[in-house]
């Protein structure tokens, strides 16, 4: 499993609903946290997602009037509960995305007092 050390962008501890795509299997999840490179996300889908699996991503942001949409890759699954799963972002965002993105984490850091 990654460390927060190899990661490029800071994780933050934020809750969002998410859609979370794999081949035909469409379910809801929920980020744990969330950051331009990647999230750890809760989803419980049948069979559990497994190291390397290729998912789409769908959730909204404040500031955008669609829903940003990404391909990720799954980077580990906990041994814990494999529901939980830390994923890469694979496709790049859209200027606007990135720019929508970076402003609801700045503002949630912000409202946590960091």
């Amino acid at each position: 499993m990654g460390t927060a050390a190899d990661r490029v962008h800071e994780r933050h501890a934020i809750r969002r609903e998410i859609q979370v795509t794999r081949g035909d299997d469409v379910v809801d999840g929920m980020t744990e946290d969330l950051s331009l490179g990647g999230a750890q996300i809760h989803v419980q889908i049948d069979p559990p997602l497994k190291t390397s699996d290729r998912v789409r991503l769908k959730f909204t942001l404040p500031d955008l009037a669609d829903p940003v949409t990404v391909d990720a890759q799954v980077r580990w699954v906990s041994d814990v509960d494999r529901s939980y799963v830390g994923v890469q972002f694979m496709s790049g965002f859209r200027a606007k995305e990135t720019w929508a993105l970076n402003r609801f984490i700045d503002g949630h850091a912000q409202q946590q007092g960091g």
